[in-house]
């Protein structure tokens, strides 16, 4: 079988849906023929490369062109590229205004197209605005009789349900599990004098990594903490404050953005606690990376399908940054520390084992 992943190509694109697509194609291509349609104001110009074994079509776009004109012209592109591929099955990663050209294709081919779904908000269409219009209307647009969806978690399924859409699957977000030293590693985090808190994930307003730095200057005079940012940070007026505040306090360290293995690595040997400010998250690859090497996670305002009540792998504040504040201040003196992050490594490696999950989906197609 030939599949199309429409997906920015990890890691020239980087994310954490990007990531996942990239960890699916890897596992899929074993048993099948894969390329990618990469779609990204990364790109430089229009071009076929091959990367790790995948023939990867690169298409740059005109944002403000493309958005007038419900990216008809790209679309025209992609549909050329995809009749000269002739793909027995699309995966798009994230639902968005390409779906609606995506879906109109397979259907037309009579081939399957499955949008695996990387948020909610893409499936909320409350607002008043023409951009919540046209989202709207390009969404009723998709022919559900080949477009088919996937899940990460319960919110998503049950935002699908109350449009009346049932996914084929839900699936949580899958990773490798590591092989590391953990006993050693965290024997060194819990004697350490100084505890490494991280902060990891880009710059984007929704992510709030203000928050984070809030938290940082609240703790600027005690020495039990050193909290570190990984990540890139978006460029603009909002990006070059939270650069002017980093470089203000002695107790952040940037370490700028980075390749998964150096994430890896980090929260395998130094990070004590990763900490979480986004707005809104749809299954965030950091916790799974965190809990897969016993890393507690502090989540401001994301708890997927409520883990954090189920099992012992930090703690949810339902927004409340104050509680967020005392806790941490307080966090030294807990003592189920060892007991959470004991917990953390065995709850991940039977929900998020990429070696368990890659069979649901090869089971769909």
């Amino acid at each position: 079988m030939k599949l199309c992943f429409f997906i920015g190509y990890y890691p020239f694109v980087k994310g954490g849906a990007e990531y996942q697509s990239k960890l699916i194609a890897e596992e899929l291509s074993k048993e099948h023929d894969i390329f990618f349609i990469s779609v990204s104001n990364n790109h430089i110009a229009n071009e076929v490369i091959h990367h790790d074994e995948f023939k990867v079509y690169q298409l740059n776009y005109n944002l403000l062109l493309n958005k007038a004109t419900l990216y008809y012209p790209l679309a025209w592109e992609i549909n050329r590229i995809l009749k000269n591929e002739r793909p027995d099955a699309i995966y798009q990663r994230i639902l968005n205004s390409f779906s609606y050209h995506l879906s109109q294709y397979a259907n037309n081919r009579s081939i399957p197209h499955y949008i695996h779904v990387a948020d909610k908000y893409s499936l909320l269409f409350d607002g008043k605005n023409l951009s919540t219009y046209i989202r709207k209307y390009l969404f009723n647009g998709l022919n559900l009789a080949t477009t088919k969806f996937i899940t990460q978690n319960r919110e998503q399924t049950k935002l699908l349900n109350n449009l009346k859409i049932a996914p084929v699957l839900q699936i949580y977000n899958m990773h490798p599990v590591p092989d590391f030293s953990y006993n050693e590693c965290l024997n060194s985090k819990i004697q350490a004098r100084i505890k490494s808190i991280v902060w990891i994930g880009s710059s984007r307003p929704v992510k709030r990594l203000e928050l984070y730095l809030e938290l940082a200057k609240l703790c600027e005079n005690l020495k039990d903490f050193r909290f570190y940012i990984i990540g890139r940070i978006e460029e603009g007026e909002y990006g070059f404050k939270l650069m002017e505040t980093i470089e203000s306090l002695k107790n952040v360290e940037y370490l700028g953005e980075q390749e998964n293995s150096f994430v890896n690595n980090f929260l395998e040997k130094e990070a004590y606690l990763t900490l979480n400010t986004s707005k809104s998250e749809g299954f965030s690859n950091v916790f799974i990376q965190s809990w897969l090497r016993g890393v507690p996670v502090y989540s401001l305002n994301s708890s997927p399908d409520d883990l954090f009540d189920s099992y012992k792998l930090g703690r949810y504040f339902n927004d409340d940054f104050d509680e967020l504040k005392n806790s941490l201040l307080d966090f030294n003196a807990n003592n189920d520390y060892l007991e959470m992050a004991n917990e953390c490594l065995k709850v991940s490696r039977e929900l998020f084992s990429l070696e368990k999950s890659i069979g649901e989906i090869k089971a769909i197609l």
